[in-house]
């Protein structure tokens, strides 16, 4: 942040969630420095129920489009609360309110979405030239495509049928979920549609007819909710993008673009300053290979130039008999990691984190677990189910690398990690999939690289780098590594996980 305001003297800093608003207010406060932020529309405006997406919400038919000044004199969660009643006892707009305020401030925080989404960039009308943008969490970048995907189930499908008023509209939605009806069931891999359903123009016409007179009703009844037919519309529209897929996935049609460079152009603008900041940043050339970063990139690893500050003490165990390699799966492999993991968890200090390559593989070895307290992620899990598991006594957390609990973890008291040990259940490759073989091609086709360290092994090891940080929340923290993976034992694991001498171990 100081580097940030010494440049330009404006700090915009980008992180993942709104919970994450909070360290950066607590900071900008501390150096005295004037602090603001912008939340999605959902969550400031008085009539919206939540479950919104924020271009559903019509600004321009809502009658407290006004916006007044906002004193940022209180942590975001509580001031965003305030507002929502403020602005509708008063008749001000929460949302263009915190927008119009923290133009005049020095450090602004959102969320990812407003800098690498193009419509809403562009809604914020921001000047960037005057700020230096700095990427919290910036590892996450290389998962950026998610954000700009678009989505088509039978349950939205039946959802946008409910909310159509028009006979003709209702029967364009149900050819539609007759034709997913007859898609196959993939789980969680991604499946290439090469002849996806399509609408024609005169149908896309009457769909944003409907959306658009629902919207107006929502806006004009002060109830809004989620609008499904817009849900519909613009993922028929999404596929007009250069560069647009269509997969299935988990029972949905998706439309992504699997070349991540696609989305992350917008810092390649000369005039914009940068900043990457992550404890897992990949390497300097994966962020221009693979992200296609252009500009020149000075890049400083802080855990090598100050190790004992930064990362805490590690100790290192690798079983020498167990692989989730899909030619080696089986009954007895899944009961030899159950195995493993109870073992684990009786020798650990205190809470375990348990993290499995998929959905799949967490099923099959939840179900052998037996005589200990476990908590498995599912799509349901919170952290606050996670925070009362713990008070309840020693807890092993299942987890699914690249979900919700293995970066979104904060387990601490006082400052210190309740996670004693990280159990690494095989090695979170990149699913190969549809997905990941399209992404792989369009990265060789725009950089002549077709590099398996690039593309295969290096997003595995930011995977498994954030798993072991989520116990390390201290400079005074340890662990115990549990590489439970063979294929761990090799030169190149070793080296980048600084892993020179793991204890060897087997069942």
């Amino acid at each position: 942040m100081l580097v940030a305001l010494n440049v330009t003297g404006k700090a915009l800093f980008l992180v993942r969630t709104h919970n994450q608003f909070y360290p950066v207010y607590r900071e900008s406060k501390r150096l005295g420095k004037s602090f603001g932020f912008v939340v999605g529309k959902p969550n400031v405006c008085p009539f919206s129920s939540g479950d919104v997406e924020s271009i559903d919400i019509d600004c321009r038919r809502c009658e407290i489009n006004l916006a007044t000044g906002v004193e940022f004199g209180e942590q975001p969660a509580s001031l965003v609360s305030k507002l929502r009643q403020e602005g509708l006892a008063n008749g001000f707009c929460p949302y263009h309110s915190l927008l119009f305020s923290s133009k005049s401030t020095e450090v602004v925080a959102m969320t990812y979405p407003y800098l690498f989404l193009p419509w809403l960039r562009e809604s914020l009308d921001f000047n960037l030239e005057e700020y230096v943008v700095i990427i919290d969490e910036a590892h996450n970048l290389d998962t950026i495509s998610d954000l700009g995907e678009r989505r088509l189930s039978r349950a939205t499908l039946s959802s946008a049928m409910s909310q159509a008023t028009s006979e003709l509209v209702r029967n364009i939605l149900s050819k539609l979920q007759h034709k997913l009806s007859a898609l196959p069931e993939v789980g969680e891999r991604y499946l290439l549609i090469n002849d996806p359903p399509t609408l024609e123009a005169d149908e896309l016409e009457l769909l944003q007819d409907e959306y658009e007179a629902l919207r107006a009703k929502m806006t004009e009844q002060r109830k809004i909710g989620r609008n499904h037919l817009g849900s519909v519309l613009r993922f028929f529209l999404s596929l007009r993008e250069p560069g647009r897929k269509v997969f299935l996935n988990g029972g949905s049609l998706v439309s992504k673009n699997p070349d991540p460079a696609f989305q992350l152009d917008v810092l390649n603008q000369k005039t914009l300053p940068l900043i990457l900041m992550s404890g897992t940043l990949p390497p300097l050339n994966y962020i221009q290979k693979v992200w296609g970063l252009t500009k020149d990139i000075e890049y400083l690893d802080v855990e090598r130039a100050l190790p004992t500050t930064v990362q805490g003490k590690r100790e290192w165990l690798l079983a020498k008999d167990v692989t989730t390699s899909f030619q080696k799966r089986s009954d007895v492999m899944w009961g030899k990691y159950a195995s493993y993991l109870m073992r684990i968890y009786h020798v650990s200090r205190a809470n375990v984190l348990a993290l499995v390559p998929s959905y799949e593989v967490l099923r099959k070895v939840l179900g052998r677990l037996k005589g200990i307290n476990v908590l498995p992620e599912d799509s349901r899990t919170s952290m606050e189910d996670l925070s009362r598991a713990a008070e309840n006594g020693k807890v092993l957390i299942l987890a699914v690398n690249r979900g919700k609990l293995s970066e979104g973890i904060e387990l601490t008291n006082g400052g210190r990690s309740l996670i004693s040990d990280v159990a690494l259940v095989g090695i979170p490759f990149p699913s190969p999939d549809d997905y990941s073989k399209l992404r792989a091609e369009a990265i060789a086709a725009r950089t002549g690289v077709a590099n398996e360290e690039l593309l295969v092994r290096i997003p595995a090891l930011i995977a498994v780098k954030q798993a072991i940080g989520r116990a390390l929340r201290n400079p005074g923290d340890s662990v115990t590594v549990w590489l439970l993976d063979k294929r761990y034992d090799s030169p190149w694991w070793k080296a980048r996980l600084g892993a020179f001498n793991p204890r060897k171990i087997v069942l």
